[in-house]
């Protein structure tokens, strides 16, 4: 199965298009929300479509889009870069994204306009463009909305519990969200294998988020919530190794599980 960074990408047709696309994407790549397209049809560019700062540089870098199978050395490289020499403020760098394919002469143009100007000369290829997608989902999602994505995101460690309620059994895993999760920070995953469903859970919620995801009847939900909310965090359920445990309901559970319209059969 291809990940993001083995996808090839079908560049675009359209010229406008293109530019449009690499505007947005090196505004994330760069970190510059005053990325600008420069000037429009039938003014004078100077060889730059777009240009921006990179990480809040005080220097501005210029970019030329090329919607194109292939890059001619003389015109699009030499002819451009020479353009943009006009550009003012100066630029620290000059940039060819193109949607031809990665190319040696291409490559060594620009080399040699780079140890021979002011400023550097970059060739951005088509398949550098869908590097940098990949690295940046959320452009790609924008313009390429028919791609199903699946990002991985970090890890969750979790614990499988094997309960038993009376004739019941029971497993469920609980696995910590990572605390920075811009959603789900806080709460921990509860999933019932045997049921096949899982919810968010945070330690301290009340029992009923847990019925009709683990176990049979409420009193097993109860019991369950009971159980995850006596540990101070999850942390501490992690750290335990293989082991037993045991819950026994206080009185106060009893009243609470009688006035819910249930009682806790073995401690009655």
């Amino acid at each position: 199965m291809p990940t993001l960074y083995q996808v090839k990408l079908p560049p675009p047709t359209d010229w406008q298009e293109f530019q449009r696309m690499i505007c947005a994407l090196y505004g994330a790549v760069w970190k510059d929300s005053y990325i600008q397209q420069f000037g429009t049809i039938g003014q004078r560019q100077h060889g730059v479509d777009i240009y921006g700062r990179q990480n809040s540089s005080k220097f501005f870098d210029g970019i030329q889009c090329k919607c194109v199978e292939k890059l001619s050395q003389r015109k699009d490289i030499e002819g451009e870069y020479n353009n943009s020499k006009e550009f003012q403020p100066k630029l620290s760098r000059f940039i060819i994204v193109t949607t031809a394919k990665r190319d040696t002469k291409a490559q060594r143009k620009a080399s040699e306009i780079t140890a021979s100007e002011d400023y550097p000369c970059e060739v951005v290829f088509w398949e550098d463009v869908c590097q940098k997608f990949s690295e940046h989902p959320e452009i790609l999602r924008k313009y390429y909305s028919d791609f199903i994505i699946f990002e991985t995101a970090y890890d969750c460690p979790g614990k499988l519990v094997k309960i038993d309620i009376d004739v019941n059994h029971y497993e469920v895993v609980v696995s910590r969200i990572d605390p920075t999760d811009e959603h789900y920070k806080g709460t921990v995953l509860v999933s019932d294998l045997l049921s096949r469903k899982c919810i968010p859970y945070r330690l301290g919620d009340h029992w009923t988020r847990l019925v009709d995801v683990v176990g049979i009847t409420k009193c097993d939900a109860f019991l369950v919530s009971k159980w995850l909310n006596s540990f101070a965090d999850i942390e501490s359920l992690l750290r335990i190794g293989k082991t037993r445990t045991f819950y026994e309901p206080s009185e106060q559970d009893k009243k609470e599980a009688k006035e819910n319209g249930f009682l806790l059969m073995n401690w009655v």
